[in-house]
């Protein structure tokens, strides 16, 4: 039953959230289940449906709004990718000519420069944060949050980074 309502998800025109709640004495959480659950790949595909909605609704508002205030400011996509398995990973780009940006969380962070296209490399969002942290700043009033950058990493912070840089999933 979660495959059809999370596609009726996507299309819909009001969207509300595709993951499971349980409610409990605790209040509201997200309803995961237990590991051989028949529902688990699709529950888990719910989560980031959600946050790739609403990372991409944010977005148009934000691109919008920060246009009409005259504020030069590159507002990052979250891109949503599917494994040969089903299941999802996500990323969002860091491009080195980009001066002033706001970045989602995603699961990895692409670093670019349109410059030098081999350049290019990904690690998770733990390593990007973990290790040029400095150069993200949380902005407060954004949910889902987004991090600030102003610039690209130095070059010591580029080379940690470079060293804890991961392979792209195969999508499928």
């Amino acid at each position: 039953m979660r495959e059809p309502t999370l596609e009726h998800y996507q299309t819909a025109a009001r969207q509300l959230s595709p993951v499971p709640y349980l409610v409990s004495d605790a209040g509201i959480e997200p309803w995961e289940p237990p590991a051989g659950h028949p529902a688990r790949p699709i529950v888990n595909k719910t989560a980031p449906h959600l946050a790739a909605v609403e990372c991409g609704q944010q977005k148009a508002m934000l691109d919008d709004l920060l246009r009409k205030a005259g504020e030069d400011v590159y507002v990052a996509g979250h891109t949503l990718m599917q494994r040969p398995d089903g299941s999802l990973w996500s990323w969002a780009p860091w491009v080195k000519q980009v001066t002033n940006g706001l970045l989602p969380r995603a699961d990895l962070v692409a670093f670019g420069d349109n410059d030098d296209p081999d350049a290019h490399f990904t690690v998770t969002w733990e390593d990007a944060s973990r290790l040029a942290g400095h150069a993200l700043h949380e902005e407060a009033g954004h949910d889902p949050p987004r991090w600030r950058h102003r610039g690209w990493p130095d070059n010591d912070t580029l080379a940690l980074l470079r060293a804890h840089a991961v392979p792209l999933p195969p999508s499928g």
